[in-house]
C-alpha cells in the first residue's frame, strides 16, 4: 500500500501502540463529523437535507450538545423537527395516528453522523 493523503490517517494510527487502530480511526473520524455538522455544514443545502431526512441520533445529539456551538445544533434540530411535523400531519382516525406515531418513532432510529460515520469505515476497511 502506498502513501496517499487518503491512507495518512490508516498509517499514523497503525502507528501507535494501541488495542486497536480501528477503533481509534472511529473516535478521530466520528469528532471530525461532529465539527462539520456543528460548523460547516449548517450553511450546506445537502447537508441540511440529511439532517432533514436522518436527524441525529441520541449518542451524537449529547454529543453535540455538550459543545459549546449551540446555535448551529438549535438550527438543525429546528428545521427537522418542522420536517417531521410537516411530515406527521393531523391524523383523521385512530389507524392514521397508529400510523404517524410508528413513523415518529421510526424517524428516531436515523442518524445522519451515524450514517456517514458507517460509509467511511467502510473505506477504511478496505
Amino acid at each position: 500500500m502506498q502513501y496517499h493523503i487518503n491512507t495518512g490517517l490508516i498509517y499514523s494510527e497503525m502507528k501507535k501502540d494501541c488495542e486497536c487502530p480501528l477503533c481509534s480511526i472511529e473516535k478521530i473520524v466520528d469528532e471530525q463529523f461532529i465539527n462539520e455538522y456543528l460548523n460547516d455544514a449548517v450553511c450546506d443545502d445537502d447537508a441540511r437535507k440529511e439532517v432533514n431526512a436522518y436527524g441525529f441520533c441520541k449518542k451524537h445529539y449529547s454529543k453535540m450538545f455538550k459543545r459549546p456551538n449551540k446555535l448551529s445544533l438549535a438550527l438543525q434540530v429546528y428545521t427537522r423537527l418542522n420536517t417531521v411535523r410537516k411530515n406527521a400531519g393531523i391524523p383523521k382516525d385512530v389507524k392514521s395516528a397508529m400510523k404517524t406515531s410508528e413513523s415518529i418513532l421510526a424517524s428516531q432510529k436515523t442518524c445522519v453522523i451515524c450514517n456517514t460515520l458507517d460509509y467511511a469505515m467502510t473505506r477504511y476497511y478496505m
